[in-house]
């Protein structure tokens, strides 16, 4: 049973589960076989992603050396991250906006030269695993042996508070090349189909210079017991560039490869269904978008294939976005949940590892400006506009209160300067606890008050705050107004005002984040996992009588 309530801007959403014939479902299972004819997961056509786009800022100052990223499949909006050489033996929690999550120890393990990071499946049926390589060797040095760690993924939550955590039951997987050569590598690709793990090498000497040898270790991998890997492709690359970071999609279907060098390139290969991994590399090679990073290594493939992040080494390093142009890929079979081609008993212990699974977030305020929509300063001014005063506002990318994003205002010469922010329609805010705007100003402002009005659609204020000297403040504080459910003008609100009391003075103030809080709580929906085969926000018998209904179903 769903019922619904729309406020004029949220949806509010209430759900349970009604009592499920479990048995009728149950008899899905035995009667239903169907073979689907389905069409090779890829094309001769490159896959089309857009300019990337700033999502976050990695929060954590000790990760400033981020070699490799991996996106959680098991966890949504979950990131793991590692720092280059040097480092200690940890892996790093965060969110998309680069939000610190956690800080997990490898005990036992030393990281000599930690290259690369990827998630799949190994020895637990249903689990993924985080593979960490310990591949590195730019000079050529390392007696012959390397080491590539794996463990099972810990437990995370996109909204969780940081955590320190030591991780015990680390397996080493010990690897040479053949014919007793060294390579320096920053590549580590795991096939999420079959558990198999790729080494591809970044060499800057010999012959083995502009080329990217492909080295394959096959599943199931036995830990502590040295393997020699199987050569099984090569890419020639353009003459001095490197690979030095790669990802392998959700359904097995692209790889990803990043490079630097003489060219910079974010390098995109499709496999043909029912083909081995490494035959892809012999396809033609897509070159997609990136940004411009000082030191970009780190790429990686979202949980659902519907784009890819790239992030760089460096202290405080802005994590981009590139949106696929198009829809997402989607299996070809409903219930095919590590896309296989095939619904069967993978499936339902993906299924049941996520059981009773939902992503409603309940919380008290709803957050009505992020700044993090806006491309540049040009878009900015449109939604936030001068009003009788000529201040300047830009897009602010390091003075942030929370996200990547804020609003940048500057002033001079004038006595009193207003901006406006129309909401487009009104709204009624008088179920509406308080509403309040975070700001900061400067030391070497001038104290000067700033007002936080809200007018209605007649153009009456509706209610307002002043903040003393507030643009002396130097820390991001809120500026609050408590509002009165009595009050009749907040029944169509429409504009929001800032306003600063210059008196013909100079300064800065920064604004993010106006957010109003409710009466009751609000139930958002922010994430989604691949066992939610509805797509309500929940895993349950929903999801398992859709699976039933195509059990045995096969794409092969």
């Amino acid at each position: 049973m769903r019922e619904e309530a729309y406020n004029g801007r949220f949806l509010i959403v209430k759900t349970w589960v009604e009592e499920v014939n479990i048995k009728a479902a149950l008899s899905k299972i035995f009667i239903v076989f169907l073979v689907l004819a389905c069409s090779q997961i890829s094309s001769a056509v490159c896959p089309s992603f857009l300019t990337g786009e700033q999502v976050g800022t990695i929060e954590h100052s000790l990760l400033k050396e981020a070699s490799g990223i991996a996106a959680s499949r098991h966890h949504p909006g979950v990131f793991w991250a590692h720092n280059d050489a040097g480092g200690l033996a940890r892996v790093w929690a965060l969110n998309e906006r680069g939000q610190h999550l956690g800080t997990y120890n490898l005990s036992g393990v030393t990281a000599r030269d930690w290259e690369d990071i990827a998630i799949g499946p190994g020895p637990k049926f249903g689990e993924d695993y985080i593979y960490i390589a310990d591949t590195g060797d730019n000079n050529g040095e390392i007696d012959f042996t390397y080491s590539i760690f794996r463990i099972a993924e810990p437990n995370a939550s996109a909204t969780q508070s940081p955590v320190d955590v030591d991780v015990n039951g680390v397996e080493e997987l010990l690897v040479r090349y053949p014919d007793s050569v060294r390579h320096d590598c920053e590549t580590l690709l795991v096939d999420p189909l079959n558990g198999d793990i790729y080494l591809c090498s970044r060499d800057r000497w010999g012959d083995d210079a502009g080329v990217m040898r492909v080295y394959r270790y096959p599943a199931p991998q036995i830990p502590d017991v040295e393997f020699t890997l199987e050569h099984v492709n090569d890419v020639q690359l353009i003459d001095g560039e490197m690979a030095v970071g790669g990802e392998i999609s959700v359904n097995g279907s692209e790889i990803a490869i990043r490079t630097k060098g003489t060219d910079e390139r974010v390098l995109v290969w499709q496999r043909q269904a029912g083909s081995n991994l490494w035959e892809a590399f012999s396809n033609p090679m897509c070159v997609e978008p990136q940004m411009s990073e000082p030191q970009g290594e780190a790429v990686c493939f979202d949980s659902r294939g519907c784009g890819y992040y790239t992030m760089s080494e460096g202290v405080n390093q802005p994590i981009y976005y590139f949106a696929r142009d198009g829809a997402c890929p989607q299996p070809t079979i409903t219930g095919d949940i590590n896309w296989d081609g095939e619904v069967d008993f993978v499936d339902l212990a993906l299924l049941n590892y996520h059981w009773r699974w939902n992503s409603f977030t309940e919380r008290d305020f709803i957050i009505l400006e992020s700044f993090e929509d806006y491309n540049d300063s040009s878009e900015l001014e449109l939604q936030w506009y001068d009003y009788n005063s000529s201040p300047v506002q830009t897009l602010e990318t390091t003075e942030v209160y929370s996200g990547s994003k804020a609003m940048k205002v500057e002033y001079s010469g004038e006595n009193e300067i207003t901006i406006r922010k129309d909401l487009g329609t009104a709204e009624d805010w008088r179920d509406y606890d308080k509403v309040n705007i975070w700001f900061k100003g400067m030391g070497s402002n001038r104290a000067k008050d700033i007002v936080f009005s809200i007018v209605n659609t007649s153009g009456a204020a509706a209610d307002s705050a002043t903040f003393v000297n507030g643009t002396k403040e130097r820390y991001w504080t809120a500026l609050e107004i408590d509002l009165d459910p009595n009050n009749i003008l907040l029944a169509d609100v429409r504009y929001v005002d800032l306003i600063i009391k210059a008196e013909s003075k100079t300064g800065t103030v920064y604004f993010d984040n106006l957010e109003v809080t409710t009466v009751e709580p609000i139930y958002t929906c922010d994430l989604s996992v691949a066992e939610d085969l509805n797509f309500d926000c929940f895993v349950n018998m929903f999801d398992f009588t859709i699976m039933a209904l195509h059990w045995c179903e096969s794409a092969n």
